[in-house]
């Protein structure tokens, strides 16, 4: 067998394996999901898609110790993705490794120092560790990268009162209700808000590892519900000229989860009769 000939079988065998891996993952079925990953990571142990994936998994499954372990090896391969390196504090803040979890939190932000999710979660970092006058400029610095950041506005308020600064806390916590008042004034004049799911149609397993910006920004329509606090849905209403199927999401004001269900039921119904 030429050394060209084992190479397409193997990089095919590889593919095979993350299709599958990505079948069960989508399916919540980890553990084979899992040992479709492991197989692929025998095949090329420096596959950076493969990794970060392994490390998803274990973070979902709160194993936080392995998810740790893959995080760095991914982080090997790419240093450059503020976003990993973010989610690499997630995992040590959630092992305790309050001082590790810091040094990751800026280490994503000297990758990308427009990376606000880093700066919230530095700033709830010190928070939570009491260390208040050191959270708030990382909360304000969220807020200016991120107008609509609903729950560093709310946290800011938290951290002056705790500090009982009650001005600015009144100040911050003012300007979090104002984010929920655009939808409350929307849904005034609507029942539901409909918007895409995500800006395209699902992409290979690592097709975007060179350009992480379209990465994150995959989840760029389904923030909003998270930061305003009202409830979300995404439903299936076709395919593109790929075969993908395309999304299509729900917004509803809060607490009307039963009018969600019937808008998105209703179009449901209206695409399969």
């Amino acid at each position: 067998m030429t050394k060209e000939v084992e190479t397409l079988r193997k990089n095919g065998k590889l593919e095979l394996l993350l299709a599958e891996a990505n079948r069960y993952f989508e399916a919540n079925d980890y553990e084979l999901a899992e040992n479709y990953l492991k197989q692929a990571l025998h095949l090329n142990p420096g596959m950076f898609s493969t990794l970060l994936q392994l490390s998803k998994l274990y973070y979902l499954k709160k194993e936080f110790a392995l998810a740790e372990i893959y995080l760095l090896k991914t982080v090997q391969v790419k240093p450059d993705i503020a976003g990993i390196f973010s989610l690499l504090g997630i995992v040590r803040k959630e092992l305790g490794k309050f001082s590790d979890a810091e040094q990751s939190y800026l280490k994503a932000i000297q990758v990308d120092p427009n990376f606000y999710e880093a700066y919230y979660n530095l700033g709830v970092l010190y928070h939570k560790n009491k260390q208040l006058e050191q959270a708030i400029p990382f909360y304000k610095t969220a807020v200016e990268l991120n107008s609509t950041l609903y729950l560093a506005y709310y946290n800011l308020g938290n951290a002056y009162r705790e500090m009982e600064i009650f001005g600015e806390a009144e100040k911050y916590y003012l300007q979090s209700l104002q984010i929920k008042n655009d939808f409350a004034e929307a849904f005034k004049q609507v029942d539901v808000i409909l918007t895409p799911t995500t800006p395209t149609t699902a992409f290979k397993i690592g097709e975007k590892s060179n350009d992480p910006l379209q990465m994150y920004l995959s989840d760029i329509y389904t923030t909003s519900a998270n930061l305003a606090g009202i409830p979300g849905i995404s439903i299936p209403i076709g395919k593109d000229s790929y075969n993908l199927p395309i999304g299509l999401q729900l917004l509803a004001n809060q607490f009307e989860e039963a009018k969600l269900f019937q808008a998105a039921n209703s179009i449901l119904n209206e695409i399969h009769s």
